[in-house]
């Protein structure tokens, strides 16, 4: 079963979902840029400690106690004004967001078709670029815990992609010319908030825990682009690409954690280094 779409994605709600049961994307497309919001299921702020509720024994069995006399409106009261006071500690965070820009003319890009295969769990586009004809797939794959981005054009092209994410933090980068073209390496680490001590429901803006009291875990990205014709410059946090025909962009994420009742692994570069050598 194939999904097909005429036109780039207005809205979140309408771009296409990857996933492999650890990481997943949504792929967005945006008049002259691809947007990947990646995800990551072991990215918390917080780490394991000792916690108390506002919700006491005594609390409860006067909500128990309303409940039996049928006076709900009563048990909702004490259990809500009980919880108004709870913090909501331990939150999950996104990994960050790529953007894979082409570069265009001002109408953007043309006759963008998008279709999502259902059987092969592999997104695909169709559009033109001037006199360029691109396609594009996206898939990740289970086997090899990794998200990959192929594009590929009948005419060089120019694209810029960039990395970006609330708790990113250090980001290095590395180039290497191979035998079909050229290769970069471009590692992204963070480092995700301590807990979160703003009471419920939440203000406009997180408060965090002070760095200095307790820090969440580390963790870290490796994005490995090798593209066909033309060169690649880096830049802080992205890869500039011109005059290609072709790139394969992959994409493998690394955390702390280390379980739900064991401290993180806080290290930043501990995390970059491990999954730069098994990248």
């Amino acid at each position: 079963m194939k999904l097909t779409f005429d036109g780039i994605s207005s809205c979140w709600e309408e771009g296409i979902p990857l996933g492999n049961g650890r990481m997943g994307a949504v792929l967005c497309s945006e008049p002259e840029t691809d947007v990947l919001y990646l995800n990551d299921d072991t990215l918390w702020s917080g780490y394991p400690h000792a916690e108390t509720s506002p919700v006491t024994p005594e609390i409860v069995a006067k909500a128990r106690q309303a409940s039996l006399h049928d006076d709900y409106a009563t048990a909702t009261r004490i259990i809500k004004e009980a919880t108004l006071q709870e913090k909501d500690e331990q939150i999950y965070e996104p990994f960050g967001t790529v953007r894979i820009q082409y570069s265009t003319s001002a109408d953007g890009r043309e006759s963008m078709k998008r279709q999502l295969d259902l059987a092969r769990a592999l997104a695909g586009e169709t559009f033109q670029m001037g006199d360029a004809n691109v396609h594009v797939d996206a898939w990740c794959s289970e086997p090899d815990d990794l998200l990959v981005y192929r594009m590929s054009s009948d005419a060089p092209i120019d694209v810029n992609i960039s990395v970006s994410g609330t708790f990113l933090k250090q980001s290095r980068a590395s180039l290497e010319t191979v035998s079909d073209g050229h290769r970069a390496t471009l590692i992204v680490m963070g480092r995700m908030p301590g807990l979160n001590i703003g009471l419920l429901p939440h203000p406009s803006e997180n408060p965090w825990e002070d760095e200095q009291d307790g820090t969440g875990m580390a963790y870290a990205g490796a994005f490995s682009l090798t593209v066909t014709g033309g060169d690649i410059n880096v830049g802080d946090n992205s890869l500039q690409c011109s005059n290609i025909t072709g790139l394969s962009l992959r994409f493998r994420s690394m955390s702390g954690f280390k379980g739900s009742d064991q401290q993180p692994e806080r290290s930043m570069t501990v995390i970059a280094d491990h999954l730069e050598k098994n990248h």
